[in-house]
């Protein structure tokens, strides 16, 4: 993929390529691309941590969709620190995936320098109320974030007691809806 200079979207989702897919691809994948989409592909941590490695010298990405994979705490974890380097990156999509508070929590640490984040989708993961007001202090920063999707399990209903607790992530990000999914 050397010669491949104008090409920009990257789409491979849909192939199950796995963990020794994604390490093949990251190592041949030089081209100034501005969108990847490698969503189910069954990857996991090990496949993230080569995607990140590949990542952390895309600093032009824009947007990366990983959703409906096998990604967990470890792999969330070595991208967030990959995309600390994405300045432009405006959508990440993990959706569907192995993630619980503390890999998202990781995530969301990269993802604080992204000042053009505007979506972040961590719907359909094991990520808890508490851990979803943690993201919402580190995102802070990211002014123009407007959509976060949150599972749709995240926060216990209980509204005689709990119900002022549900407006806590809205603190931090006043501009940005949390949509459960």
């Amino acid at each position: 993929m050397i010669w491949c200079n104008k090409l920009r979207f990257f789409d491979i989702s849909n192939n199950y390529i796995g963990d020794l897919g994604v390490e093949a691809i990251s190592q041949t994948l030089t081209c100034n691309i501005t969108e990847i989409s490698m969503a189910c592909n069954y990857i996991k941590d090990n496949g993230a941590k080569a995607l990140a490695s590949c990542l952390q010298t895309r600093n032009q990405l824009t947007l990366l969709n990983l959703s409906d994979n096998r990604i967990g705490d470890r792999g969330a974890s070595n991208l967030g620190i990959a995309l600390q380097q994405c300045s432009r990156l405006c959508t990440i999509l993990l959706n569907y995936n192995l993630l619980s508070g503390l890999g998202a929590i990781h995530l969301a640490k990269g993802l604080q320098c992204c000042q053009n984040l505007e979506t972040l989708e961590l719907g359909h993961n094991f990520i808890w109320y508490s851990d979803i007001q943690c993201i919402s202090r580190i995102l802070k920063q990211c002014t123009k974030l407007k959509r976060v999707f949150v599972p749709n399990d995240w926060v216990d209903l209980d509204y005689d007691t709990k119900n002022k607790e549900l407006l806590k992530p809205y603190e931090y990000l006043p501009n940005c809806a949390f949509i459960m999914c």
